[in-house]
């Protein structure tokens, strides 16, 4: 079933996912990403990025969000109809030595371990597009903004903004102790303002002392 949904829609998937996709990888995500730092920084401009991660992504994909982008894909609705038996009715519990939990229905996250796992993640994340660069590796999201070299004001809030929203609308959780902020280029001697995320601290990479 996997193939089948991936065949209707690889050609709709923006080029910005290299997770999870025939032809694409982490080694291609690097390479777009360090190139368009370095035409930055050979230009004498400066780069902020931000890594974003998502607390438990799998465990918190919601099921009628998830079916919903497939219609709006143009899944046919018989895989749409196959993916919701998937996923409809799932159960765990929990094993401590001998004794088990009670089980529960459960009415999000994603089963891992298949094809459809990461499939139906990236289609998730598909329509998260702030108004910068982005690049997406599966759940792995880094934004980067280009500040000129005549010291145009940061606007990156505003795509952390637009970054918030979408993950409130989706029922994403961003875990804010992973998620890190990098600076590279003239603007670490003359930092923009500590970057924060609905009141918290975004940290800064090691990275950012190079």
């Amino acid at each position: 079933m996997g193939a089948w949904i991936l065949e209707c829609i690889e050609d709709k998937l923006g080029r910005d996912q290299f997770g999870a996709l025939k032809c694409r990888s982490t080694a291609h995500a690097l390479i777009s990403m360090t190139h368009l730092w370095s035409c930055a920084l050979d230009k004498g401009d400066s780069v902020r990025v931000l890594f974003i991660n998502y607390t438990k992504a799998f465990d918190h994909v919601d099921h009628t969000i998830l079916l919903n982008k497939l219609i709006s894909l143009d899944v046919p609705h018989c895989l749409v109809k196959w993916m919701f038996s998937f996923l409809n009715g799932c159960r765990q519990r929990v094993k401590i030595n001998n004794t088990f939990s009670n089980w529960i229905t459960l009415k999000g996250g994603m089963p891992q371990g298949t094809l459809l796992g990461p499939l139906t993640f990236i289609i998730l994340l598909d329509d998260l597009n702030p108004p910068c660069a982005v690049h997406k590796f599966v759940d792995d999201t880094t934004i980067t903004e280009i500040l000129s070299a005549q010291q145009t004001p940061s606007v990156i809030d505003v795509n952390v903004h637009y970054l918030v929203n979408w993950s409130r609308s989706n029922k994403m959780l961003i875990n804010y102790t992973k998620t890190k902020e990098m600076i590279l280029g003239n603007a670490k001697s003359n930092p923009p303002p500590t970057l924060l995320t609905e009141g918290k601290k975004v940290n800064k990479s090691p990275v950012s002392n190079y």
